[in-house]
């Protein structure tokens, strides 16, 4: 309340030397901000060097936003301006951002979905306020608001979002969060806007079957993602987003090998073949990461490295993790790992470093050492 009463003496300073009305002068203010956040975001993307040395631009950018989201309504701004703030804006402030928006007279449907999902996702992540089950509420609620309310493509983005699955997971409900996904790509009509989604749903419900080993589902998932490709096939501009979905059906076995040594050597050797075969180098990167997931740490290493000699870091920054987290599994040298680390680092956020040490396996493991530690913190 103070921040806002502070901003309000700073618009009515500018009333009275520009005599401007106090809409007006709220609005040039806010103006300002955003521009002077544009310039930040500019000299961000466009500065050359490693993400390390450009880094105190976008933490500027972020710290005016937050600053701008607890000091002003920023509601009264247009979507694409709002979005900026609430993007930037510190993760603690986004959720009253996005519930003030969501009260707003006169939404439009498309800005009610996005809002929604938006909220839908930082109950998910936000494990200290919201339990399973209000997530899975109030998820529930927002499917069926979309059914009533909206169109094929936005039945499909109902459903899609990660950050939401794993709390049906924690309730022990992702069976019926997994029909509803099936139901869905089978029964909801098939359209340009919406056919990324489908498709989306139907990987998922691929990978799961093949991380549960059910031959059947895997079959039934298989012939259902294949029927869609088909329907790719010919369609102006396909080519390549046909191939980057044919890479999921090609690390379907390597997902589908678990565990097990024999399997993914084999299954892994020839989803990298078919990426190299077809120029579709970035499926290095994901190799790589299906591999370190599965504690194959020296296949996680041996592909991330093939990746990024490919140039394919530029595209993907977490395969540079990948092979720091692949070579660490597998020799379980912190000192060796440190200056892989330190080159994940030139290209990832501190966040995104912090987080792969606090939750990331098998950087947990030895997450305290402080020579990994340091790493967050680098300066070139």
């Amino acid at each position: 309340m103070t921040a806002k009463r502070d901003f309000k003496k700073v618009v009515r300073d500018r009333m009275t030397h520009t005599g401007e009305t106090y809409t007006q002068a709220r609005a040039a203010i806010i103006d300002k901000s955003l521009a002077r956040i544009g310039e930040l975001l500019d000299d961000f993307r466009n500065s050359g060097g490693d993400r390390i040395d450009r880094e105190h631009l976008i933490v500027q950018a972020a710290n005016l936003a937050t600053s701008l989201a607890s000091e002003a309504d920023v509601t009264v701004l247009d979507r694409a301006a709002f979005q900026t703030i609430y993007e930037l804006a510190d993760e603690s402030a986004r959720l009253d951002l996005l519930e003030a928006f969501l009260k707003q007279p006169g939404l439009t449907t498309d800005d009610r979905c996005w809002a929604s999902e938006d909220r839908l996702i930082l109950m998910g992540v936000s494990v200290k306020h919201f339990s399973d089950d209000e997530v899975i509420h109030a998820h529930e609620a927002y499917f069926d608001w979309v059914r009533e309310s909206c169109g094929a493509e936005q039945q499909t983005r109902a459903l899609i979002n990660p950050s939401l699955w794993w709390r049906w997971d924690n309730a022990g409900r992702e069976e019926e969060l997994y029909r509803r996904m099936e139901d869905c790509v089978r029964s909801v009509p098939a359209v340009q806007d919406n056919r990324q989604d489908r498709m989306f749903l139907a990987r998922n419900l691929l990978i799961r079957a093949a991380r549960e080993g059910s031959d059947a589902d895997v079959e039934r998932f298989t012939v259902l993602l294949r029927g869609m490709l088909e329907e790719l096939r010919g369609q102006p501009d396909s080519d390549d987003e046909r191939l980057g979905w044919e890479g999921i059906l090609e690390q379907t076995p390597v997902i589908a090998a678990g565990t097990d040594r024999d399997k993914i050597v084999i299954a892994a050797e020839r989803y990298a073949t078919w990426a190299r075969d077809s120029q579709e180098l970035g499926h290095l990167g994901e190799l790589a990461c299906l591999c370190m997931l599965q504690e194959h740490y020296d296949l996680a290493e041996q592909y991330a490295q093939e990746a990024i000699d490919a140039g394919q870091g530029l595209r993907n920054a977490l395969i540079y993790a990948w092979r720091a987290g692949g070579h660490l599994g597998a020799t379980r040298n912190v000192e060796s790992t440190v200056p892989l680390l330190e080159d994940a680092r030139r290209h990832l956020s501190a966040k995104e470093v912090t987080r792969l040490l606090d939750d990331q396996v098998p950087f947990t493991e030895f997450g305290a050492d402080p020579r990994l530690r340091a790493v967050i913190d680098m300066h070139t």
